[in-house]
């Protein structure tokens, strides 16, 4: 398992007039975006996060990009990945170096299944944002599933040299080295790590799961 960034608010909505987002948006090679239709993006929305009702609908109004990308992310957490797609090509629209726009449809574009294009945002996201922490683990992430280790976990230590408490970047990198039989530069990493985050349940219990499977039992409990 591996970390990603939350959306940005946490909230659940409720769309009502049931609308459907379509693609009116082309990314290109530069990290722009180029709009080929007018997009239709006015709908009502009620939010439940504490005070802010109707808050998004008002931002999304008023053309503001950050509005864009949380939507985008409630459309994913809903699982519908195209039409937060739409939602952050909206947001690179109105501001093309948005680094969590880019960022976020990265994220989206990994769920879908769109691997390529998805390490095209996460670059664009590290271009507007040098040393992103959570886009390079997730462009480590990438490299992984393309059975290339090494560069994972050269994007893993560059977002640990960016942010050297990220947990979840040290927990994926123990992981691989775990698979790759260096157990114990996995250990270490993972002691490091502990070192400062003793409360991290997720690198204690990587740890343990390491140290169980090098027969460490006693240790490995404790």
């Amino acid at each position: 398992s591996t970390f990603t960034l939350p959306p940005t608010f946490s909230f659940t909505p409720t769309f009502t007039d049931s609308p459907t987002l379509t693609p009116t948006f082309s990314v290109s090679s530069t990290c722009t975006v180029s709009p080929t239709l007018t997009p239709v993006l006015r709908f009502k929305v009620t939010l439940f996060f504490y005070d802010r009702t109707g808050a998004l609908v008002k931002a999304l109004d008023a053309g503001h990009a950050d509005a864009h990308v949380n939507l985008g992310n409630a459309l994913r957490e809903l699982g519908r990945v195209a039409e937060s797609l739409t939602a952050f090509d909206r947001a690179i629209l109105i501001e093309p170096n948005s680094a969590a726009a880019h960022y976020n449809r990265g994220l989206a574009l990994m769920e879908s299944g769109d691997v390529d294009s998805a390490e095209s945002a996460l670059r664009c996201a590290l271009e507007a944002r040098p040393g992103f922490p959570e886009a390079l683990v997730l462009l480590a992430e990438i490299f992984e599933a393309r059975g290339q280790p090494d560069r994972a976990i050269e994007q893993l230590d560059a977002a640990m040299r960016m942010r050297p408490d990220y947990a979840g970047a040290v927990y994926n990198k123990s992981l691989i080295l775990k698979s790759q039989g260096k157990f114990h530069q996995s250990e270490r990493a993972l002691r490091e790590a502990l070192a400062s985050n003793p409360e991290n349940m997720h690198l204690a219990h990587a740890l343990g799961d390491l140290l169980a499977g090098k027969g460490n039992l006693a240790e490995a409990v404790d």
